[in-house]
């Protein structure tokens, strides 16, 4: 014989399960959207790496160059105004270096303002 009195009862837990399923796919939901950001922000990263070590064989070359330059001059007994013109290339090194570490991305609270001065032509062997 069917019981009509628990009919309500069986419905009201229906509608709490229900209402369970929906805060769960809402929950997973938000997990999946979460993955999504943390898959962009992992890609980010991984092209901001890539673009940092890229930089640093340039700076290195320049610096071996530059040291070159000096011991040349050194053992060459170079003149005031090549050892003037040495100062300034290496100046000039200087300024392009804080430039392309101020142009790495990086996050918004640790960026660097962006260099205001230009950079000299490249030195002269």
């Amino acid at each position: 014989m069917l019981d009509y009195f628990s009919i309500p009862v069986q419905f009201s837990q229906l509608n709490r399960l229900e209402l369970k399923v929906d805060n769960l796919t809402s929950k997973l939901d938000q997990l999946l959207a979460g993955e999504k950001l943390m898959t962009q922000e992992m890609q980010d990263l991984i092209t901001e790496v890539s673009n940092t070590v890229g930089v640093v064989p340039s700076v290195l070359t320049a610096i071996e160059g530059l040291e070159k330059r000096l011991s040349d001059a050194i053992d060459g007994g170079a003149t005031k105004a090549q050892l003037k013109k040495m100062k300034d290339d290496l100046a000039a090194a200087k300024v392009s270096l804080a430039q392309a570490v101020a142009n790495v991305p990086s996050d918004a609270s640790t960026t660097p303002a962006p260099a205001t001065t230009t950079t000299a032509a490249p030195p002269t062997t």
